[in-house]
C-alpha cells in the first residue's frame, strides 16, 4: 500500500494508525474484487467493461460506506487537481435540479420524514441521477479508488440490461456470468464482511451517498450555508449505520425483485445532527 500518496497528516492523530489498517483491509478486498473480475472475464471470454462506456453510471450515483468515502478522500489528497474537480462535481450533483418534480428541503431527517421521501420518489430519483465522477470523455474520476459498489458491477452483482458487453461463451442475453461471493477459493462476501468488522468509529460505518460525504469532509461550513439557502435536497443527505444493503450481491438483489424497491440501509435512519450550527452527517 503506498502510504506516500495518501494526505494522511490531515487525518486526526487518534485515527490515524486505525485508518491505515482499515485501508489496508480494504485494499485486500478491492483485489479480491479484480480477482473475481479476471476470473468471470477468463470464463466467458469477454472483459468485464466495455472500453469508453459509462453505461452503468449515466443513471447511478454512488452509494458507500462512511469507511471507503474517507479512502477516496485520502487519495485525492494527494492529487490537489483532480481533488478540485471532484469536490466540484460533488458540489453540482448536490444542487442539481430535480428533472421531474420537486425536492424537499430543510435542515433535519427524520425517521418518519425519510420515509415520506423514499413514497414520494426522491430517494429514488437521487440514486438514478448521473454519477458526479463521470467525466465527459466516458472515464471515471475516481476509478483508482473507486468503492467496492462500482467493482461488484458485472462480478458479484450482474450488469444491468443497457450493458453492451458481448455475450460470452455459455452466456445468452438473458443468462449472464457472474461470480459467487462465498465461492470457498475466493469468498469475496466474507472478506467484505471482515473488512467491515474492523471498523470501529461510527463516522466510518455510515453508509450514504458519496458526494454528500466526500463534500461534507472537505467543506463542511459551505454544506451547512447550502443547507440553510435551500439549496440541498434532504434526501441526498440521509446517513445509515452500518453493514446494511449495498447492492453488492446478486443474490441479494435477486431476494428484493418482488419486493418494494427501497435502501435498506437507511431503516435505521437517524436525524441529522447540529454543532455549532454545522450539519453532523458524521456520527460520533
Amino acid at each position: 500500500m503506498a502510504k506516500e500518496r495518501r494526505g494522511v497528516t490531515l487525518v486526526p492523530g487518534g485515527d490515524l494508525v486505525n485508518l491505515l489498517d482499515y485501508w489496508a483491509a480494504l485494499d485486500r478486498v478491492y483485489a479480491s474484487f479484480g480477482e473475481a473480475a479476471r476470473r468471470v472475464e477468463a470464463a466467458t471470454g469477454q472483459p468485464i467493461c466495455v472500453p469508453d462506456c459509462g453505461m452503468c453510471c449515466k443513471d447511478n450515483t454512488i452509494h458507500c460506506y462512511g469507511v471507503e468515502a474517507e479512502y477516496i478522500a485520502s487519495f485525492l489528497l494527494g492529487t490537489p487537481a483532480r481533488l478540485k474537480l471532484a469536490l466540484d462535481a460533488c458540489r453540482d450533483w448536490l444542487t442539481r435540479p430535480r428533472k421531474s418534480g420537486q425536492w424537499t428541503y430543510g435542515r433535519k431527517v427524520t425517521p418518519e420524514l425519510w420515509q415520506q421521501l423514499v413514497d414520494k420518489g426522491e430517494l429514488m430519483a437521487a440514486l438514478t441521477e448521473p454519477c458526479p465522477f463521470l467525466l465527459d470523455d466516458k472515464k471515471c474520476l475516481i476509478h483508482d479508488c473507486r468503492p467496492a459498489v462500482c467493482r461488484a458491477y458485472g462480478v458479484t452483482r450482474l450488469p444491468g440490461k443497457d450493458c453492451p458487453r458481448p455475450v460470452g461463451i455459455n452466456e445468452s442475453s438473458d443468462a449472464r456470468c457472474w461470480w459467487d461471493p462465498h465461492h470457498p477459493s475466493l469468498p469475496v462476501f466474507d472478506m467484505m464482511q471482515a473488512c467491515l468488522a474492523k471498523v470501529k468509529e461510527q463516522r466510518y460505518q455510515r453508509q450514504g451517498f458519496l458526494p454528500a460525504m466526500l463534500f461534507e469532509r472537505f467543506y463542511a461550513k459551505e454544506l451547512a450555508g447550502m443547507l440553510d439557502d435551500g439549496r440541498v435536497p434532504l434526501v441526498k443527505l440521509g446517513v445509515g449505520v452500518g453493514q446494511g444493503y449495498m447492492l453488492l450481491w446478486q443474490e441479494e438483489m435477486e431476494a428484493t425483485w418482488s419486493a418494494i424497491l427501497a435502501d435498506r440501509s437507511i431503516e435505521t435512519q437517524v436525524p441529522l445532527r447540529e454543532e455549532n450550527g454545522l450539519p453532523r452527517m458524521v456520527l460520533q
